[in-house]
């Protein structure tokens, strides 16, 4: 039994919106007379005085023991080592 109505596809379904009368979309634009964006003036490029950025004290890391930051080193590794061992077990 084949229904000579029946469409081998899909339908096409459509459907009309009529406006309804406190639509918000009758609300209109009016264009005027726009001015043109005014040309910008040639940026100042302006650089920092050398004082500014001056370089950190030539002894400051120096100041620091050798010892101390192999000391910092090794507790920092035991550290993640604890960590993974107590995160794998």
């Amino acid at each position: 039994m084949e229904n000579s109505g029946a469409q081998t596809g899909p339908r096409k379904e459509t459907a009309r919106i009529g406006p309804t009368p406190d639509s918000p979309m009758k609300a209109t634009v009016r264009l005027g007379n726009v001015q043109p964006a005014s040309v910008p003036s040639a940026g100042v490029i302006r650089t920092a005085p050398p004082l500014v950025a001056s370089p950190p004290p030539a002894g400051l890391v120096e100041s620091v023991p050798l010892q101390l930051c192999w000391a910092l080193l090794g507790l920092s590794a035991l550290a993640l080592l604890i960590q993974l061992w107590t995160y794998f077990f």
